[in-house]
């Protein structure tokens, strides 16, 4: 299942269930202040946790949280990118792989880890968090050193005899670095997840409080299809068949009244501009790709229930109705109108 961590600035849209005591208490671990620059450190004395309000609006939290935003959403794709071109070289035979270099193939860029090793130990820790980034940053440095070893072997000259038992050593390496980056990725997305639950929640309860009717509806929007697209996203035709929709019902009603709000308040220029400061006619914009998601989400269903997943010659190139890939680009479309808002 594919997960969206679409996002403005600060903001992180992850659907938000109730906690129980425990679970709160376990929530203030989550970010703390401290003058370390090694935040993860289980010996890391003089922490103060400080209020959510201070923590979540610091500028130096919304740097450090967009950088980890900004990794998660595009650095994981490329490691299993990089692992799935791997597999599909390590297949040929061996006169094929040497004609088929692996430059390129399966390298990673190094930017990403850089800007990730710099956010990791700037303040504010974000406690379990750090942690946990720094295993992915870690697993990610060792697998890195992994693909430039093998590459040593088999981008090497045809004339130049290859030592048959080092590589076989080093293919090895590899496979074991991709697995334990894959498990350092997906313990970190836990926590990582559970950071979003609470910017998403500070954030909802902000717009309620302040009466900001019109960006509470366009943040329920934003966070409520995104829900549905993690229940829906990546799946095939088989797999849209066996599909629970409890929680995308409960979305849909959310969309659909955050839908119902907008339409109504996406006229009235004078709320908008004591909200944003300015007119905002991109909000019609946003409010008709919101229809489209209503719309493609019953197509959806009708499909599902009559077992139709023919979606033509044109499709994915032109998306189908009632596809999942369809949902996606309104979705993408949306967010970009949310963003040009914001």
């Amino acid at each position: 299942m594919k997960n969206y961590l679409v996002h403005t600035y600060l903001i992180a849209f992850v659907f938000v269930s109730c906690k129980d005591v425990k679970q709160k208490e376990e929530d203030k671990e989550l970010h703390t202040f401290t003058s370390s620059l090694e935040p993860f450190s289980s010996k890391e004395k003089n922490i103060k946790v400080v209020d959510e309000e201070v923590f979540y609006n610091s500028t130096a939290f919304v740097a450090k949280y967009n950088t980890y935003i900004d990794f998660f959403n595009t650095y994981d794709d490329k490691v299993r990118k990089s692992y799935a071109n791997y597999l599909s070289w390590q297949s040929l035979s061996d006169e094929l792989k040497r004609s088929n270099k692996l430059i390129g193939k399966i390298r990673l860029p190094l930017k990403p880890l850089n800007l990730l090793k710099s956010a990791i130990v700037q303040k504010p820790a974000i406690k379990k968090v750090d942690a946990n980034m720094l295993m992915v940053y870690r697993t990610s440095e060792i697998l890195n050193k992994e693909i430039n070893n093998l590459e040593t072997f088999f981008n090497k000259d045809k004339s130049q005899e290859i030592d048959l038992n080092s590589s076989q050593k080093a293919k090895i390496s590899l496979l074991e670095a991709y697995r334990n980056y894959f498990v350092a990725f997906d313990t970190m997305s836990v926590a990582f997840y559970r950071l979003q639950d609470n910017v998403e929640k500070y954030e909802k309860d902000k717009y309620k409080a302040q009466e900001l009717v019109v960006q509470y509806n366009l943040f329920t929007a934003i966070n409520a299809t995104e829900a549905i697209l993690n229940e829906i996203g990546g799946r095939d035709v088989d797999q849209l068949l066996t599909l629970e929709f409890g929680l995308i019902n409960e979305k849909i009603k959310e969309l659909r009244s955050a839908y119902v709000a907008l339409e109504d308040l996406k006229s009235n220029q004078d709320l908008i501009v004591k909200e944003f400061g300015k007119p905002m006619p991109v909000i019609s914009k946003f409010s008709s790709h919101l229809g489209n998601i209503l719309q493609g989400l019953t197509s959806l269903k009708l499909r599902i229930a009559n077992n139709d997943f023919d979606y033509g010659d044109a499709h994915p190139e032109v998306a189908a109705e009632g596809s999942p890939l369809k949902l996606e680009l309104e979705f993408i479309a949306m967010v970009n109108e949310y963003r040009s808002i914001n």
